[in-house]
């Protein structure tokens, strides 16, 4: 997957993601991993700590709640995120949070009825 954007409605499960580049993930799961990505923005309710392994410039932030309300009798764990490859006690290098109160021009288009989700894909970093 590269340049993409995905949107998952919540589910009770797990997903892994595989080798996506330039992309945003918006997922809500009980298990989450990410295996060879690069320059990934998650947005997740992750009820477990989420993986990365082999993967580098990923970005975690908390489940818009404008895509769809989850239930929050779990806590997320979305910031505490595991690189399997990096096992010192210092943060992994890997990995940022995203600040959730940075405007997001996407978020605008997604939930603005004027505007098809493909304008929406053209402002994806390239």
């Amino acid at each position: 997957m590269k340049d993409s954007i995905v949107i998952c409605h919540p589910f009770a499960g797990s997903a892994t993601i595989r080798d996506a580049q330039n992309s945003i993930v918006i997922l809500g799961v009980q298990q989450l991993r990410f295996e060879g990505c690069k320059d990934v923005d998650v947005y997740t309710h992750c009820t477990s700590h989420p993986v990365i392994e082999r993967s580098t410039s990923m970005r975690f932030s908390p489940y818009p709640a404008f895509v769809h309300s989850i239930e929050k009798s779990q806590p997320s764990l979305h910031d505490k995120i595991e690189d399997f490859n990096w096992l010192r006690r210092q943060h992994s290098p890997n990995w940022t949070l995203i600040d959730p109160e940075t405007p997001n021009v996407l978020w605008k288009l997604l939930e603005d009825p004027k505007h098809p989700l493909h304008d929406a894909l053209t402002h994806v970093p390239q």
